[in-house]
């Protein structure tokens, strides 16, 4: 069972979308991945505390060779490797 936010409405978004989408797995490789995304940010003198999800995100899209949607291309940007569309105007 899967827990989205701990609410009912939250969890029903979910079950409305998940026939549409593939969930993929954190594996080994992904868990590779982002140790090495976290060492670069870190080598650059940026925080990685707030942003493990962030870079968890981007190193599943990495490994799978995915394109990453986000309308905040600001928590991305700055992960090598990673190919970014947006549908953000701004």
């Amino acid at each position: 069972m899967v827990c989205v936010r701990g609410d009912l409405k939250s969890r029903s978004s979910f079950d409305g979308i998940k026939p549409f989408v593939r969930i993929l797995p954190v594996e080994e490789q992904t868990a590779l991945i982002t140790s090495t995304i976290r060492r670069d940010i870190r080598s650059g003198k940026l925080p990685v505390r707030d942003r493990a999800l962030d870079i968890l995100i981007a190193a599943t899209a990495i490994e799978h060779d995915l394109v990453l949607l986000t309308r905040n291309i600001r928590h991305f940007q700055d992960i090598d490797g990673l190919r970014i569309l947006t549908n953000d105007p701004t």
